[in-house]
């Protein structure tokens, strides 16, 4: 820690954070990584010991509604009128007989399948978000290689063995500048007839509870695969790339009280709603600069989940 002064001081002044850290170390090498989230983390810590624990326990965090136009907001309620006459199980992928979700081999077989048609689907994804970003001013990304096998399989454990949940194995993202260019680029997604819209998370209508914002949507491709494709904004993925640091101390706190059969302390709770009103600002901040004149609605505050 010689080298990370400011995070050796952070968990020697914090004991809460000191034992976290012992107890459930990874976290400590996304902080030593991001030393943005290293100061976030230090200004969370000083608020929480300037006006303590119980008087941030009382201050919910409110996160900003992100001020829509009529036009985007109807787009997206389209879009989702659409996916909701859409079946559970045709949001999955094609073919997984569910009575066979402990048969190991099963899984194992069907899992190969969906590695197998990885190269075709993948590059229909890639052509569908080269033309789409082309369109809307926006940057295509797109993934390389398949999700890791050892990855994989830990999320068909969370899955209890239902392989056919698993739809980002082929995934890529589109990313913008401005608000309007995504919804703009959602249009232009729902209305190409190579691929239908089974599900959407429109996060700037709903942000998450840390205020990050983008469109998360899942695609059947033209082989019948499903495929993840998500909407960005330029300025929220630079905020993303230490955001997840912060969310390791914040789910660790929750693990190791869990594991030690005990409620969250004052001060970790505490400081983990600090940490979130950090990042909502943040991520605030980020969306405003895609918006076309900054905030429409200088009183549009929401509640956000905890």
């Amino acid at each position: 820690m010689a080298r990370h002064p400011v995070l050796a001081r952070l968990l020697s002044d914090h004991p809460d954070l000191e034992h976290s850290c012992r107890e459930l170390p990874r976290k400590l090498n996304s902080l030593m990584r991001h030393p943005e989230a290293v100061r976030i983390l230090a200004a969370a810590v000083r608020t929480v010991a300037e006006r303590g624990a119980e008087a941030v326990l009382a201050d919910p965090v409110r996160g900003m509604a992100t001020p829509l136009t009529p036009e985007q907001r109807a787009i997206s309620r389209q879009v989702r009128d659409r996916v909701r006459q859409i079946r559970p199980r045709d949001r999955l992928q094609p073919g997984f007989d569910a009575s066979r979700h402990h048969d190991g081999a099963y899984q194992r077989e069907f899992l190969d399948r969906q590695y197998a048609a990885w190269p075709e689907t993948q590059r229909a994804l890639n052509e569908l978000a080269g033309e789409i970003a082309g369109q809307t001013g926006g940057a295509a990304h797109w993934r390389t290689q398949p999700k890791d096998r050892e990855r994989a399989w830990e999320k068909i454990g969370e899955y209890r063995g239902d392989v056919s949940r698993l739809v980002d194995l082929v995934g890529a993202r589109i990313v913008f500048d401005r608000v309007d260019e995504v919804y703009r680029a959602l249009a232009c997604i729902a209305d190409d007839t190579r691929v239908e819209i089974v599900y959407i998370k429109d996060r700037f209508d709903c942000p998450q509870a840390s205020g990050y914002r983008d469109v998360l949507l899942n695609l059947r491709m033209p082989n019948g695969h499903i495929a993840e494709l998500c909407l960005h904004l330029r300025r929220i993925e630079a905020v993303v790339r230490y955001e997840h640091a912060l969310y390791e101390v914040q789910r660790d706190f929750e693990t190791l009280a869990r594991r030690e059969n005990r409620e969250l302390s004052p001060r970790e709770a505490a400081l983990n709603i600090e940490v979130r009103r950090y990042l909502n600002g943040l991520f605030w901040q980020a969306t405003v600069l895609g918006l076309p004149d900054g905030p429409a609605d200088s009183d549009g505050s929401s509640k956000v989940g905890s």
